[in-house]
Parts: structure tokens; sequence; C-alpha cells
């Protein structure tokens, strides 16, 4: 039996487009949190549109796992900075020393967020990075703070997800 070579996909749809969607996509949200005054546009964000348009096909990129996948990491952090106590910790940041308790939060932030998504069968690589923004104090763990997250997550997921059908569309 004779196999068929799986042809790559066209220069457009492996190049062109996700060079051009993902930052469109990004500084939208930046924009949109700069019209609101407020800091919508979190690196995590930028990992979960790469996913969307760099690997379309991939079910971490598809809607369901974008959403959910990065919104059960918001709790997740909350609830490991408040059960570390690390909520009075420094922030880290570069420069600054890691504080013990924010390690202990990011190992329960992690642990957390994994279990929440594997149950839900949502996992996405960008929401551990939700969830250290959290634990590690970049994103102060409040409610102010899980409401920027989740304006975010939403945003990035219906932004994005246009762009990882038209990727689609052109292969």
């Amino acid at each position: 039996m004779q196999q068929v070579a799986q042809s790559k996909p066209p220069v457009v749809a492996r190049w062109v487009l996700p060079t051009v969607a993902a930052p469109v996509v990004l500084c939208a949200i930046g924009a949109l949190g700069l019209a609101a005054h407020d800091a919508w546009l979190v690196p995590s964000l930028a990992s979960a549109v790469f996913v969307q348009v760099l690997t379309p096909r991939d079910r971490g990129g598809q809607v369901w796992s974008t959403c959910i996948g990065q919104l059960v990491a918001v709790p997740a952090g909350l609830v490991a900075v408040y059960a570390a106590r690390a909520a009075s910790a420094p922030e880290f940041t570069s420069g600054h020393v890691l504080d013990p308790a924010r390690v202990v939060a990011v190992g329960i932030a992690a642990v957390l967020t994994i279990i929440l998504q594997r149950s839900l069968k949502a996992t996405s690589p960008a929401g551990g990075a939700v969830a250290l923004l959290i634990a590690l104090g970049t994103v102060p763990p409040t409610f102010h703070g899980a409401i920027l997250l989740t304006i975010g997550i939403l945003l990035v997921t219906a932004f994005g997800e246009p762009m990882r059908l038209l990727i689609l569309r052109t292969e």
C-alpha cells in the first residue's frame, strides 16, 4: 500500500498569517486596556495566542482550552497565594529576591491548575502562566486582579479564535 505524503500548509498559513495575527490580537487587547485605563494585556496572553496561531489544530489552542484552561488558573492562583500565606510577601520581579512563600504558592498553583485543567479537559500552557502571575505577585491576589486576568483571557479567546480559524481555512 502506497503512503500519500502529507503536504505542508501554504506559506501564507505557516508564516504570514501567524506573524500578523499574534501582534494584532495582542495590540488590540493592549489598546482596549489603555482605553479602559486598565492592564488587560498580561504576558500569559502571548502564550495563548501563540498556541492559537502557530498550532491551530492543537487542542490547546481551541476555544475551550484557551478560555477554560486559563480561567481555572485564576482561582488556582488565588487559593495558592492564600494557602501559602504569600499575599503579603513581596512580589517577585527581576532584581528582587524570591520569597519562599511565593515558591510554595507557585507549587500549589501549578498542582491546582493541572488538576482543574485535566478534570475539565481544558489543557492550556497559558494557564500555567496565569497561575504564576498570581502566585508570584505580578497580578495582585484581589478581586480586581482576578477581573483583570479574566477580561484578558476572554479577549484573547474572542480575538484569537477567528485568527485560528482563518489560518486553518488557508491550510
